[in-house]
Parts: C-alpha cells; structure tokens; sequence
C-alpha cells in the first residue's frame, strides 16, 4: 500500500476509534469519521467496504497493538511477570480502543463478536508451551486476566490509588496480579 494511503487508512482508523469508544458501533457516524479523518465517505468505503469493516479494524488493530507488545523473550525465566507488565502497559497505551471493546459488550451484552479469538489465542499459546497446561483451562486462564487487567486500565489514577491503598499503586496493582497468574498457572488458585 503507497504511503499517502497507509497515511490516509491511520487517520481513519484513528478517527473512527475515538468515535466508536465515544457513541459505541450504533451511535457512531460514517460522516462524523470521514470529516474527522479528513476524507470523504467515498474513502471510507474504499478503504474498509462498510462501517461494520471498518470496525473490525478497529478491533483488530487493538489486538494486533496489544500483541505486537506483549511478547517475553524465550528464555525469560520471570515470563508471567513479563507477560502481566506488558500487557498491562500495552492496554493502558490502548485505552481507546479498550473502550471501544468495553462499549460494544456494554451495547450487546457479549464480547466474542467483537473481540477475535486470536487475541487471547496467542498469549493462551504462550502459556499451553510453557506449562503444557490444557489449551482449554490457558484460555480461559489468558481471557480471565485479559478482563482483569481491561478492568484496572479504565480505572484513573487515583481510583488506582483508592482500590490498591497506595500512592505506588502500579506496582502494588501488578505486583497482585503476577502473584494471582502465577498462582493459578501453578494450579494453586481456588
């Protein structure tokens, strides 16, 4: 894809992001996108087909950007703290499009139409390797942290502080949930 139209598909995808995560699939404009973007509604349409194509975009992108971030080395012997620090620090960069998710579970009372199994399936992965603990209980595992770690990313920084008692409440927050993963990887979680 040329330059100006990577350029262009960013600023779409930017545009309809922020306006998913105001007024969620239903409420958000193809208009309101296209002028926000720069671009006439033509552009979406060539871009992305529809505004339902357009959203899986939206979601995908998140989750590629959450992946592309989350990774532990190999060899990394503290991988659990790794895994739990970088996806945390990759949802709070993402907030938007953690909204964006948060909303359409809020408008259609389920999260699977929007969020691709893929999303978890990589980190489920990760864990099924390095355990050989049953893809099933890794799943469920990864989608169970993934909620929690969604839940703590909305929260501001002072709410943060209020839930963990702590002005250090980052470390305290992580600190928590490497303990409850590695736990419950080890089998010890009730």
């Amino acid at each position: 894809m040329p330059r100006d139209a990577t350029d262009t598909r960013e600023r779409i995808l930017e545009a309809a992001t922020q306006a998913f995560a105001a007024a969620g699939f239903a409420g958000a404009s193809v208009r309101t996108i296209a002028t926000a973007a720069g671009v006439n509604v033509a552009t979406l349409g060539y871009h992305f087909t529809d505004k339902r194509g357009l959203y899986a975009a939206v979601v995908a992108r998140y989750f590629e950007r959450i992946a592309e971030t989350a990774r532990p080395a190999p060899d990394d012997p503290d991988w659990v703290r790794t895994l739990i620090v970088a996806l945390w620090r990759s949802i709070r960069a993402e907030r938007e499009g953690l909204r964006v998710l948060l909303r359409h579970a809020l408008d259609t009372g389920a999260l699977d139409a929007a969020a691709p199994r893929a999303g978890t399936a990589l980190f489920a992965e990760e864990v099924v390797r390095r355990t050989g603990m049953p893809a099933a209980r890794a799943h469920l595992l990864v989608t169970s942290f993934g909620y929690l770690l969604s839940r703590f990313a909305v929260n501001t920084d002072a709410e943060l502080r209020r839930v963990t008692a702590s002005d250090d409440a980052e470390r305290v927050l992580l600190e928590h949930l490497v303990e409850l993963a590695t736990r419950a990887i080890e089998g010890r979680a009730s």
